[in-house]
């Protein structure tokens, strides 16, 4: 072997080497993503930040930035309160006290919410996971429209007409509508996608084989059979791609 095609080689393993330390760079970069822990808020995505005596969502809407503070961790179980306060787009600014006081049935209290005036403007029942915030007879509130009003776009309208739900400042105050950012059966559908992609491409003939085998002896695929397989590596590449992105 020549000089010269031991350097070949030497580069081509380099930047095979590369390659593959970039390839576990973006995918741990993208399962990071993928798994941070935050809300979704009029469907933002706001990344969950711990500071030391409060709890920050912090992310962007097309309207502009939004973050929601809450300070301390109240218990649908317990005698406990929180502050929320938030901080949309369009300087809207509101700040919410809620407070909880014990009650015997299960997954049940009673929720108190206090604006920043210190005016209730809600005395109810809560049931732990519930959508609903409940009055005082145990009848589920139905909120009104305007506090997610859209300009038919499906883009919500930070204005004065904007009112944020209690249920979303009452779940809030609990921690309950925490979750991952990104979206379990889309990542699935991908990396199913990515593994048949690979098979197929690795071995070229075991699907076909696979199919025809037993149909009949030794299956030759034509010219156009290839073709239409290579064609569908790229088209599979770009779903995949298009699922990974819509994921997170």
């Amino acid at each position: 072997m020549t000089f010269e095609k031991i350097k070949q080689l030497k580069q081509n393993i380099l930047i095979k080497r590369l390659f593959f330390v970039l390839l576990i760079v973006v995918i741990f970069l993208y399962l990071k993503l993928f798994f941070s822990t935050g809300v979704y808020y009029d469907d933002s995505f706001l990344k969950k930040v711990n500071l030391s005596n409060e709890t920050q969502y912090i992310g962007k809407s097309k309207k502009g930035d939004i973050q929601i503070t809450v300070k301390g961790w109240a218990n649908v179980k317990r005698e406990s309160s929180a502050e929320v306060i938030f901080n949309l787009p369009n300087n809207i600014y509101e700040h919410y006290t809620v407070n909880f006081s014990d009650e015997e049935e299960y997954f049940l209290g009673n929720v108190e919410i206090k604006n920043e005036n210190t005016n209730v403007i809600f005395t109810g029942k809560y049931y732990q996971g519930s959508m609903f915030l409940y009055d005082m007879n145990n009848e589920p509130i139905i909120e009104g429209l305007t506090f997610s009003v859209s300009n038919g776009n499906n883009e919500v309208i930070y204005d004065n007409n904007y009112r944020i739900p209690l249920i979303s400042i009452v779940h809030f105050a609990l921690h309950e509508n925490e979750t991952i950012r990104g979206n379990g059966a889309m990542l699935l559908a991908a990396v199913i996608l990515i593994f048949f992609t690979f098979i197929d491409f690795k071995y070229p003939l075991f699907f076909f084989e696979l199919r025809h085998s037993f149909e009949v002896e030794d299956p030759k695929p034509t010219e156009f059979y290839i073709t239409m397989q290579r064609l569908s590596w790229g088209i599979n590449s770009t779903i995949v791609l298009v699922l990974l992105i819509m994921a997170i």
